[in-house]
């Protein structure tokens, strides 16, 4: 007896081990396994992005910034996630380079009856990309943008009374924490250890500046966009969130926010 369970120890240690990661993968996914369409308890459905289970846990959708309480669309972006969600079976991809945010709320792309739901509410135009370098990263990332511009041309939702021509560089000040797209030719570039910049004015200290993490600068490449000393003098059409960091900027990871175009006279 006294061999067996010796030998049994490092059995039962798996054992337990394996037993340990099944529950605790049940705590973000199990919740999801009956969803709407079974008749269980769903999640309750806070705004757009984010949802909470039975259980308490927040989810936090990658990838999408949707309208907020009070703001205009709040309640049809809500209303679209419920029936979204609705669909058929729930599960949730954990975000494994950050699985939570700074309010601790789990951060996963959820799908339901098969279907990404952050996607279909930005086709919808109930929200913006919202850029995680981390957690929103290759086609996934295309796949927002594009369904965001799609949006953006149809004027649905948070895109309605948006501009049909792009914004100057002169202009891109005055479009900081909205998205937008701002064309311009390129006056400068700049190559860092882990980031390159096409500048458009005479100080990057002030003026417009899109930045792309030189990790994406190949896809860009293939995509064609040629990224480097070769885009002075270019004009580029980019499109992102505009915010403040030595002048308005916009980062650009993704080959479906950039191209360079022979005019900026363009209608989007």
């Amino acid at each position: 007896m006294r061999d067996l369970r010796t030998k049994s120890k490092p059995l039962m240690i798996a054992f337990a081990v394996l037993l340990a990661a099944l529950l605790a993968q049940r705590v973000v996914r199990g919740m999801f396994r009956t969803g709407h369409a079974h008749g269980a308890q769903g999640p309750h459905v806070v705004d757009g992005d984010t949802i909470v289970l039975a259980s308490g846990q927040k989810i936090r959708y990658v990838g999408i910034d949707t309208p907020e309480n009070g703001e205009p669309l709040f309640e049809e972006a809500r209303a679209a996630n419920d029936e979204l969600l609705s669909a058929g079976k729930i599960h949730a991809k954990e975000c494994e380079a950050r699985p939570h945010d700074e309010h601790r709320r789990t951060l996963a792309t959820v799908f339901a009856g098969g279907k990404d739901v952050s996607l279909e509410l930005l086709r919808r135009g109930l929200g913006r990309v919202f850029e995680d370098g981390e957690c929103l990263t290759g086609k996934t990332l295309d796949d927002y943008f594009d369904a965001a511009i799609g949006a953006y041309e149809r004027r649905l939702g948070v895109w309605r009374g948006a501009p049909a021509r792009p914004a100057s560089p002169d202009e891109a000040a005055r479009l900081a924490g909205q998205s937008a797209f701002v064309c311009g030719a390129v006056t400068s570039y700049y190559e860092g250890k882990f980031w390159s910049h096409m500048n458009f004015g005479a100080d990057w200290r002030t003026d417009f500046t899109v930045s792309v993490p030189n990790a994406s600068k190949d896809s860009l490449a293939r995509a064609g966009f040629a990224f480097g000393p070769q885009s002075v003098g270019k004009k580029v059409l980019a499109f992102g969130h505009v915010f403040e960091h030595d002048g308005p900027k916009i980062t650009a990871r993704s080959p479906k926010q950039i191209r360079f175009v022979d005019s900026c006279e363009i209608t989007l």
